[in-house]
């Protein structure tokens, strides 16, 4: 653990994968990947980085991501205390959106704010399992509901794919 610096959501690289990811601006990407370039080591838990993890993985190929999914009631749950994950859907302009799953704003007049947080969580699922189609070797996809069961498969995952020369 005292290898790496942790931050939470890092500034400015969370607001750039916001950016990237809510509002389409993929014209931000090579500055996000610069700022990640930048550091020695590094812990993210940006979750719109699923939708760029596929180039992240090209750029960085000896990294690891660590991929939560998480039941639908506890996400949904989550979603409706934050006050920042609902103001998403009144932010975005351009449709269809993947990273929210809506498709126009019609959808976001006429759902209920729980209605719209499951929309979020299913183009999330779909985006995860997405990913776990392609069968990179160096994702960990894990139940966070379960995640203190999943810590001894998280333990083998980083043991086998660590390249102890990135860690001195």
């Amino acid at each position: 653990c005292g290898l790496f610096q942790y931050n939470g959501e890092e500034e400015p690289m969370f607001s750039l994968s916001c950016k990237i990811n809510m509002e389409g601006r993929h014209d931000l990407i090579p500055e996000l990947i610069e700022l990640y370039k930048q550091k020695n080591s590094y812990i993210d838990k940006c979750h719109p980085n699923i939708w760029i993890a596929e180039k992240l993985h090209d750029i960085f190929p000896k990294a690891l991501f660590l991929v939560a999914y998480r039941s639908k009631q506890g996400t949904i749950n989550s979603m409706l205390k934050h006050d920042g994950c609902m103001s998403w859907f009144h932010k975005i302009t351009e449709f269809p959106n993947k990273y929210l799953g809506i498709d126009s704003a019609e959808i976001i007049q006429q759902s209920t704010d729980a209605e719209l947080c499951e929309y979020r969580w299913q183009a999330h699922q779909n985006q995860i399992e997405y990913l776990k189609s392609k069968h990179f070797n160096n994702f960990f996809f894990f139940n966070y509901d379960d995640r203190h069961r999943e810590a001894k498969r998280l333990d083998y995952f980083m043991r086998i794919t660590t390249d102890k020369s990135i860690i001195k």
